[in-house]
């Protein structure tokens, strides 16, 4: 299931420090995986995974902000992004709660905040940091609208 999630490997080194983590994930794998694990490890197999992981994951942080790891919620991540979000997320233990957070017409897409609690950073802060942790320019409602200001 989760290959199927998104079937581009384009750009998924975004940045050295990505690749770095990549590399090191491959070495600790080939280090511990039992040896009949060993020929499904190859960078192709790593990269389709991690093309995948980037846009689907949720991380899991303490009640300090301290991010403890992350996993991968099939179901959570057909949700897209919204820097005005209809829908908020919880999560107890190790499941996620999804709810309507304001009225949303039938037929509207709902959507999360890939960037939880930053929603209120300046506009071009909001887009980089988009654009560097996923990948891609936010077009929601609330940045098409302020893209309309800065012009």
């Amino acid at each position: 299931l989760l290959l199927m999630l998104n079937p581009s490997t384009d750009k998924i080194y975004p940045t050295i420090e990505a690749l770095g983590n990549m590399t090191t994930a491959y070495v600790q794998l080939l280090a511990i995986l039992p040896t009949p694990l060993l020929q499904y490890t190859t960078r192709e197999t790593l990269e389709a995974v991690i093309a995948r992981d980037i846009g689907n994951s949720f991380g899991i942080n303490d009640d300090f902000a301290e991010e403890l790891g992350y996993g991968i919620w099939p179901e959570a991540s057909f949700f897209n992004h919204s820097c005005a979000p209809n829908v908020s997320r919880l999560r107890i233990n190790r499941r996620w709660l999804f709810e309507i957070s304001r009225d949303a017409p039938a037929g509207s897409e709902l959507c999360i905040s890939y960037i939880r609690g930053d929603e209120l950073l300046p506009f071009t802060e909001r887009q980089e940091r988009l654009r560097s942790g996923w990948g891609f320019v936010c077009v929601c409602s609330k940045c098409e609208e302020e893209a309309k200001q800065l012009t």
